[in-house]
């Protein structure tokens, strides 16, 4: 971008610019990762150290020049960003013309991926590494995995209604295929081997324990027990239940 009609221009590094590069300023790991950015353009032909020298100067008026601007070995703090890794504008936070803020744009990574939320009830249905399907809005299908699962988060909408959520990120297998897409609503379907001949209650009877365990309410007759239980595989609703004092025929609650 520019700023009073001069580049504004990213280079490499981890350290944030936060000071004028300029002749006689004190030694710093933010000269050196300066002049490596500079030598990686082919303006700095010396070995990059921490101190500012003619070296230094030369290779700063030099690239200033080249992009238009006058020969001068002073770097002023703002002219230029250092990224540690390529990066991807996500949105513009000024327009043309308006004053400059302390945060014009907004980036992020060049990896692609899909985030999705669970309802907590449901935060077996995806698990770390669990290939999935991912429909794009072209149509197209592209595998996927579950590369993180994030950690219990309250949720409120329109109406004020608060609901628990899991984050859930997911890894595109072959990205070049998406990189036309960004910030697209797309469709997560993952499939199951369902087991046959299983104990199993209908996923809203589950009720979220601490530690990431399960429970179910029993009805029995006016008074309700609460069961812990091992779940298992889930499909069409329901899920399976491995372990827990619940038998068939046993009467469960289940949320509205």
């Amino acid at each position: 971008m520019r700023v009073n009609d001069e580049p504004v221009t990213a280079l490499r590094g981890v350290l944030p610019a936060w000071r004028d590069f300029e002749p006689g300023m004190s030694d710093g790991r933010d000269i050196q990762q300066l002049e490596e950015s500079l030598a990686s353009l082919d303006y700095f032909w010396s070995t990059p150290d921490e101190h500012f020298d003619w070296n230094t100067a030369t290779a700063i008026a030099s690239w200033q020049r080249d992009l238009g601007m006058p020969w001068r070995t002073t770097l002023e703090r703002g002219r230029i960003a250092f990224l540690s890794g390529d990066a991807r504008v996500h949105q513009r936070l000024v327009s043309m013309g308006e004053p400059a803020a302390e945060a014009s744009l907004e980036i992020t990574g060049t990896d692609l991926h899909v985030t999705a939320e669970l309802d907590a009830k449901e935060q077996q249905l995806l698990r770390v590494g669990e290939n999935v399907d991912v429909k794009l809005p072209n149509g197209k299908s592209q595998a996927g995995i579950v590369e993180t699962v994030g950690t219990a988060v309250e949720r409120e909408d329109s109406s004020g209604k608060k609901t628990t959520k899991i984050p859930v990120q997911l890894g595109l297998k072959d990205s070049a295929q998406a990189a036309d897409f960004a910030n697209v609503t797309v469709r997560v379907s993952v499939n199951r081997t369902v087991a046959e001949q299983v104990l199993s209650v209908p996923i809203k009877a589950l009720l979220a324990q601490p530690g990431g365990s399960f429970a179910v309410d029993v009805l029995q007759g006016d008074t309700v027990q609460r069961v812990p239980v091992e779940v298992g595989k889930f499909a069409d609703g329901r899920v399976e239940i491995t372990a827990g004092e619940l038998a068939e025929g046993d009467v469960v609650a289940v949320a509205e």
